[in-house]
C-alpha cells in the first residue's frame, strides 16, 4: 500500500517519515490482512502506545525466529554430517571407527554412561578408564 493510498483509506495525512518509519512497517507486519480492514483498524485505534509494543514484541519475536531458524539449520547439518560419517564407518565395518566418532562428538564420560545405562559389555580400556575417572584421573 503506498502512502497515498492510506492517506485517501484512512482519510489523515500523514508525514512520509512517518509512514515509512511506523505505518508501512506495521502494515507488512500484519501478514495477508486486507489494506482497507488495516486502514479501519489504524483509523479506530490510531498510534499509541500499545501498538507500538507490539510493534516491538513483534520485532524481538521475528529476531528470536530468524536465530531458531539458524540453529535449526544447523543442528539439521550436523545431524546429516553424523549420518553420513557414521554410514561410512559401517560400510567399512570399522566398529573402533564408530566408537572414536561417538566418544569424539559426545566425549568419553558419556559413551561409558550410555554403555553402563544399557547394560553393554565394556571393553578393557573402557573399564580401565571407569577406574581412571573414579580414581580422580578425570
Amino acid at each position: 500500500m503506498l502512502q497515498k493510498e492510506f492517506e485517501s483509506l484512512t482519510g489523515q495525512t500523514v508525514t512520509s517519515d512517518m509512514y515509512e518509519k511506523y505505518i508501512d512497517p506495521m502494515y507488512m507486519r500484519c501478514g495477508d490482512m486486507d489494506k482497507h480492514a488495516f486502514c479501519a483498524l489504524y483509523k479506530k485505534h490510531g498510534e499509541n502506545e500499545l501498538v507500538r509494543c507490539l510493534m516491538r514484541t513483534i520485532d524481538n519475536l521475528q529476531v528470536a525466529l530468524r536465530n531458531r531458524d539458524g540453529e535449526l539449520n544447523e543442528s539439521m547439518k550436523e545431524k546429516e554430517d553424523i549420518f553420513d560419517t557414521l554410514m561410512e564407518c559401517v560400510k567399512s565395518g570399522d566398529m573402533d571407527m564408530v566408537k572414536a566418532y561417538i566418544i569424539a562428538r559426545m566425549g568419553y564420560r558419556w559413551y561409558l554412561l550410555v554403555l553402563l545405562a544399557k547394560g553393554m559389555d565394556l571393553e578393557p580400556a573402557d573399564r580401565r578408564k571407569i577406574y581412571e575417572m573414579l580414581k580422580g584421573g578425570e
